[in-house]
């Protein structure tokens, strides 16, 4: 799978709706409501290491992904498990412009621009978390 910031992971798209993933890659593990954000629709895909997050508010469009998949790529590079250093390096041509923050045990690395978070745990990266970015203060930029 190739991480595409502002557009997805792989064939999957901000703005897909469900029933368009499930095409792509079948019925989730795990499909719950947040109970603490009833706008937000979680669905759990073990074998691709991902979570899903559909905004109810907005047309159930897929709005926000998280994945630990160790096959995850950017460019001709695996970003899961790589050292952190290695993978920031991937987005310099970019502009991307990361502020790291410090969560006890954890460190995310976070891009505005792109809504692109990086976990870093044990030294290496764990988790990337891609969210659809926004358009303004009250819209997204849903792609094309």
């Amino acid at each position: 799978m190739i991480l595409k910031p502002n557009t997805g992971i792989g064939d999957l798209k901000f703005g897909m709706s469900k029933s368009d993933i499930q095409k792509l890659i079948g019925k989730p593990d795990r499909d719950y409501v947040d109970d603490e954000d009833p706008t937000q629709n979680l669905c759990e895909y073990n074998a691709h290491k991902m979570r899903l997050t559909f905004y109810t508010d907005h047309d159930t469009k897929l709005g926000y992904m998280r994945c630990r998949d160790p096959k995850l790529m950017y460019g001709n590079t695996v970003i899961i498990g790589q050292n952190i250093d290695k993978v920031l390096e991937q987005f310099v041509e970019t502009g991307s412009d990361f502020e790291d923050e410090e969560h006890g045990f954890f460190r995310a690395y976070f891009d505005e621009t792109t809504w692109l978070t990086i976990v870093e745990e044990y030294d290496a990266v764990s988790e990337i978390e891609l969210g659809v970015p926004y358009k303004n203060a009250d819209e997204y930029l849903w792609p094309a």
